[in-house]
């Protein structure tokens, strides 16, 4: 049987394609259309911006594609709201599959909590997608807008008021909750349903995979002599994004390192991020030429805006990554050899009033520390900009690190010297 996932820019699609592959089950994750028709069966899942998420589609041409399919369909959480007419998050049309809105939750006392996240009961079940699952039985959610009950609703759910927790309508099926983790678990253990996006990372100076203690470049550990074979590691454990940065680059303030980046996104599949150097038209262009699928800018979002502002509008918010590196809470550029003026916050909303939505955010005094990450940081982003797919990195020491991250609700994690030094079990995690 061959099932494809869509690609797109949304998150929490690897842990639907780790899902089916434990399963016996080796999904195609992909945007090309002619193997999404070819597909016996199609996933649609992620999480995210339904704004984003539809320009993207459109841009790529696969809300037509979508539309059009005749075999069997699952959206899986923003994946169902997608497949509604039209969303209240951003007023954005949306596929129009099924004829419903989607609405933002409205609390109605305090203890409403919005993104509803956590363990809720199926009722009111109807359809034989659901075989197996019974009445009253507890599946997973995260999400702050919800579909109505409907004439095509085959499951409820409750949180402020009754809602869609499935549909079903012809070939199109839905579920809000995340299918992939164990139903009638609300005991599980966290990392049975983790939803963070885990990102390995590969420092590069002279040609050799390091990692440095609070950016200091004299103070480098060497992990590495080749970072193709380490990025080829990577992918065999069954990681889909990589974080790439050449540390030769953000020291020289031009691309240095562009033939590792052009090997490593040669020999593997994986979405990789690159930063450290990109100053110039022609940076970022090498940076893209050479296979980046993203790249990462920081310093320039500082000392040049206006440069930053255009690669915004020119290569659109879902290939550029902020960089915000934070130095006793001020923005630190080049390398972090300097300090800016910048707060964190401040900087931040300017960006995101632009069109940002993905930031990376590094806590400079705990990057290659192995001493925790900076959770509290990542809340307060995350309270301020509830919306952003950030991105933490620093500091993480442990399995138990990244679970207190995605406790948080934080959408993605950077990790190295911990995964070098054995601090974390990856095959818990993934």
């Amino acid at each position: 049987m061959k099932v494809a996932i869509v690609k797109y820019n949304a998150g929490n699609i690897y842990s639907v394609e780790s899902a089916l592959r434990r399963l016996g089950v080796t999904p195609a994750l992909t945007d090309n259309a002619e193997e999404i028709r070819q597909a016996d069966g199609v996933l649609f899942p992620g999480q995210g911006e339904a704004q984003g998420a539809m320009t993207y589609l459109r841009a790529k041409g696969l809300d037509t594609l979508i539309k059009g399919l005749r075999q069997p369909v699952l959206g899986i959480c923003i994946g169902q709201q997608l497949l509604c007419r039209h969303s209240e998050e951003g007023d954005t049309d949306c596929l129009g599959i099924f004829d419903l809105p989607v609405k933002r939750f409205v609390p109605l006392c305090h203890e409403d909590k919005i993104p509803a996240m956590g363990w809720n009961e199926l009722t009111h079940l109807k359809s034989p997608l659901l075989e197996g699952v019974e009445e009253k039985d507890f599946v997973y959610f995260v999400h702050s807008y919800y579909v109505p009950c409907s004439e095509w609703t085959i499951a409820t759910s409750t949180f402020i008021h009754p809602y869609s927790a499935a549909l079903h309508k012809d070939n199109f099926y839905t579920t809000q909750f995340h299918p992939q983790f164990p139903a009638n678990c609300p005991n599980c253990k966290q990392n049975d349903i983790m939803t963070i996006e885990l990102i390995p990372a590969i420092d590069i100076i002279n040609g050799q995979c390091v990692r440095l203690r609070r950016g200091d470049y004299a103070a480098k550990t060497v992990y590495g002599e080749d970072p193709t074979k380490m990025a080829c590691e990577f992918e065999r454990r069954g990681f889909r994004r990589l974080h790439v940065v050449d540390l030769d680059g953000a020291k020289s303030r031009h691309i240095v390192n562009s033939h590792i980046l052009r090997s490593i996104t040669s020999a593997t599949q994986l979405t990789v991020d690159f930063g450290g150097g990109i100053k110039t038209d022609a940076d970022i262009e090498e940076a893209f030429d050479a296979g980046a699928s993203m790249v990462t800018v920081g310093s320039v979002a500082v000392t040049h805006p206006q440069l930053f502002n255009s690669w915004l509008e020119k290569y659109g918010p879902d290939k550029i990554i902020l960089g915000a590196d934070v130095r006793d809470g001020k923005i630190a550029v080049n390398g972090w050899k300097e300090d800016s003026d910048l707060r964190l916050l401040p900087f931040l909303r300017d960006y995101v009033e632009r069109g940002v939505k993905n930031v990376l955010c590094t806590d400079i005094s705990r990057d290659g520390m192995l001493n925790g990450p900076s959770s509290a940081l990542y809340a307060e982003v995350m309270k301020a900009f509830p919306h952003l797919h950030l991105i933490a990195s620093g500091g993480v020491s442990s399995n138990e690190d990244i679970i207190q991250l995605d406790r948080l609700g934080i959408p993605a994690v950077v990790f190295g010297k911990a995964y070098y030094e054995g601090k974390i079990d990856i095959d818990k995690l993934i």
